[in-house]
């Protein structure tokens, strides 16, 4: 990445005038290697390697590259010593690096694609300022001979921006597969087609314009005089001029999922520190660490993703400090109990069947819907994103519960209650409490809910029962829908916050990414409406556990389970983040199988780029402890635990030890994603319903209002639990408990089912039914082959 220095004069100048002095660090800023001339840093998957130039050759200094592999706690040399060290790029496993001195032999130059142990110099005799490149050429800078392009991996160079403009010292390069941008003596130049032609960037000539960041479409330039920071959005076809930091000195500028970073020289007090935009340059935040010397300058950066990212910034004079960085804001005060009974830690994610849909959740607003691309995905509060029937469901709302039908749903927080009902929701419960949030209860019985008037409102306290789980409404089996909606103006009235104002209560706790819902807007006929940023509002903390590995192996554990992640040579950084997660959905294919409760979790392990690592060379150990587990119903010998195949969309079984003295499983595997434990069902046979209708009949139709009896017995020994019918919508379910009058005319489904003790649930079964007790369906249509006949 690309430096800034200052010439040793101005250097000199400067510690006359200010005496030499040093601040501590704020709390959030580390000092992590004080070596004064250090010049630039990079993240490789094995580590941070920073270089170093000194100019006082005469002290011998050593004027190479360091190399750490523990997030900058301890450095060790890595070499190229003496040469003079002023830029580092990683790209595609091999290492680019500019120097400045040829002590001893070649200067310029260097590649190496063995991290860091050995080295070629392709040429290029010039005291080198900045490198780069992209999947198709290299871009060197030179002090005093320009831009040079190499497209043959430094076999042969031409140089560029020599026929048209004089070009002798270039500042700084950052190209991606879209642009490349150069910033050189009096201008900046941008090339579309890996430079062959450039552009004069003409509103940012005889600026001074050093530094410079690419991410997407967003470009950012920052002056090393008192002319600002320039931002665009749209690939370099327009420019905005920073207003708000105005005329000021910027250093090195990074950005990392649409965050700006830029060093910053007060203009008043002369301190240095950094600043951030977050909002691509409109408003910015000073984030320290205040170092109150007039010549300091940011020369480079460098982040590195673990939990949390760190930030790296390289200040002249003080060497490389290290600043933690979340994409989780501290949000509002929890205030959700579990809106059941629980009895041990972990039920609360372990019973999810469905998450909220942080891309789209717009499930039942009219007036937008998600894009087509998006439709049959869903992507949760961790970060997990994928396609039904590996995640349920796009565009939902709110989060499902899977629970027993009948188990109480309680208040998760106090508030005013009142009923309300509708095709989709059965019979629901909404809850409104102090502090501007309300919360929803889908899909309940009728019977024992806490009112049934729409009109009333009724005062309930945390964990007071306000109904119990049904099956009502839009559902394919018991289950409670919760949702969670913010009063974002604070006005009492939820109305105007929809769609908006539908929230996560699991927050975002994916700390790799941003979260999506919060940074999209749209406009429709209610108006301009932006997503509402999710806080996690439960009272039991969420169950994770996240380590950096390093050069050592590290045991990870989280209650029940324990990740024994190896050490890994081509990578020597990762980061392991274990969380309880939801309870599998399992394919037909997968009937004869039964998940183990609380063995689920999702185990994410991340390069220091962010990137997602689902393979490891060596294997990991997994541990699961099955104490005061329930496994009835299952073969105890058919235990294994599993791990989910994001490519096929399969549970793949690993070889699996059970130890009866630790009552536990274990296993080992390469692959990473989602991990739980599965076992073979006692009894694989279904309950089997019964369906008898009781009436007069003529000409196969009901002249009377009909008597439907249901009965079902359960071939496996196994107790039917619950017998549940439909009339006319397959997803609108009744419990069954005593024959039943049917008081509907026409021609109408009615739909049964029933489940067991093991709660193996029956497949629908449908009979069709014709009432007509008034004599208004005198025309009976009746399909014979390819005609109809109408009969009086």
């Amino acid at each position: 990445m690309k430096r800034t220095y200052l010439s040793f004069l101005s250097i000199l100048l400067a510690f006359c005038i200010l005496p030499y002095q040093t601040q501590a660090a704020p709390e959030d800023w580390e000092p992590v290697l004080q070596q004064p001339y250090i010049s630039s840093i990079e993240t490789t998957p094995w580590g941070l390697l920073a270089g170093e130039r000194d100019s006082r050759t005469s002290l011998g200094p050593y004027n190479g590259l360091y190399i750490s592999k523990d997030l900058g706690s301890t450095w060790v040399e890595l070499g190229l010593e003496y040469k003079g060290i002023t830029d580092i790029k990683y790209f595609d496993n091999k290492i680019y690096a500019t120097t400045y001195y040829s002590r001893p032999g070649d200067k310029g130059l260097f590649i190496s694609d063995d991290q860091g142990y050995n080295w070629i110099h392709p040429g290029m005799e010039f005291s080198s300022s900045s490198v780069d490149r992209n999947s198709t050429a290299i871009f060197l800078g030179t002090y005093a001979y320009g831009l040079w392009v190499s497209r043959d991996e430094g076999e042969t160079w031409d140089r560029d921006l020599a026929g048209t403009w004089p070009v002798n010292e270039v500042y700084d390069i950052v190209s991606t597969e879209d642009i490349v941008v150069v910033s050189a003596t009096n201008h900046v130049y941008a090339s579309y087609d890996d430079g062959y032609t450039w552009n004069i960037v003409n509103i940012l000539s005889n600026k001074n314009m050093r530094n410079i960041a690419v991410e997407n479409d967003t470009i950012v330039i920052g002056s090393s005089s008192p002319s600002g920071i320039y931002v665009s959005n749209d690939l370099g076809n327009t420019w905005v001029k920073s207003e708000q930091l105005g005329d000021v000195t910027a250093g090195a500028i990074i950005i990392h999922n649409s965050t700006i970073y830029s060093g910053y020289r007060d203009p008043q007090t002369f301190d240095y520190s950094v600043v951030k935009s977050t909002d691509l340059g409109i408003s910015w935040q000073n984030i320290g660490p205040l170092i109150p010397i007039s010549y300091i300058i940011a020369n480079d950066a460098a982040i590195i993703v673990s939990e949390p990212s760190k930030l790296y910034y390289v200040f002249s004079s003080e060497g490389v400090y290290s600043y933690g960085l979340s994409t989780e804001s501290i949000g509002d005060t929890p205030i959700l109990s579990i809106p059941w009974s629980t009895v041990r830690t972990g039920e609360l994610m372990d019973n999810i069947s469905a998450f909220f849909d942080h891309q789209y959740p717009l499930l039942g607003y009219q007036y937008i819907h998600e894009p087509v691309e998006y439709n049959d995905t869903t992507f949760n509060f961790l970060g997990f994103k994928d396609k039904e029937p590996n995640i349920y469901y796009s565009s939902h709302s709110g989060t499902d519960f899977s629970l027993p039908y009948g188990t109480p749903v309680l208040a998760a927080a106090p508030g005013y209650a009142r009923y309300f009902y509708c095709s989709d929701c059965g019979h629901s419960i909404i809850i409104e409490h102090t502090g501007g949030y309300r919360t929803i209860y889908m899909h309940m019985q009728k019977d024992g809910l806490v009112t049934m008037n729409p009109d009333d409102r009724t005062w309930v306290e945390q964990g007071n029962t306000i109904g119990k789980v049904g099956m009502t409404g839009y559902t394919t089996g018991p289950h409670l829908h919760f949702e969670v909606q913010k009063d974002t103006n604070a006005n009492g009235d939820y109305t105007d916050d929809y769609p908006h104002g539908r929230v996560d209560p699991f927050g975002w706790k994916f700390p790799f990414l941003p979260d999506p819902w919060p940074a999209y807007t749209w406009t429709d006929i209610g108006g301009t409406h932006t997503g509402t940023a999710s806080s996690y509002l439960w009272l039991d903390p969420l169950p994770k556990y996240s380590a950096y590995t390093g050069n050592d192996p590290v045991d990870i554990p989280l209650n029940n389970k324990v990740v024994s992640v190896p050490s890994v040579e081509y990578f020597k950084g990762i980061t392991t983040q274990i969380i309880e997660y939801s309870q599998p959905s399992l394919r037909s294919y997968y009937e004869n199988l039964k998940y183990v409760p609380h063995t689920s979790m999702l185990v994410n392990i991340i390069d220091h780029f962010g990137n997602t690592v689902d393979y490891l060379p060596e294997p990991a150990g997994i541990t699961i402890k099955l104490e005061d587990i329930n496994l009835s119903g299952i073969i105890l010998e058919s235990l294994k635990i599993y791990y989910f195949h994001e490519t096929n969309g399969t549970w793949i079984a690993l070889n699996t030890i059970y130890d009866a003295v630790t009552n536990s499983l274990t296993a080992q595997t390469n692959h990473f994603s989602r991990i739980a434990v599965f076992g073979e069902k006692v009894n694989t046979d279904y309950p089997t319903t019964h369906a008898v209708l009781d009436g007069t009949l003529s000409n196969g139709w009901y002249t009377n209002y009909p008597q439907l009896t249901l009965s079902a017995d359960n071939s496996n020994g196994n107790d039917v639990a619950s017998t549940f019918y439909s009339i006319f919508d397959e997803n609108s379910w009744e419990v069954y408990t005593e024959p039943l009058i049917i008081e509907r005319e026409g021609i109408f489904p009615v739909y049964y089912r029933s489940i067991d003790t093991t709660e193996n649930l029956e497949s629908t079964k449908e009979i069709l039914i014709k009432v007509d007790t008034q004599g208004k369906w005198k025309k009976i249509l009746q399909i014979r082959n390819t005609g109809f006949l109408i009969q009086n």
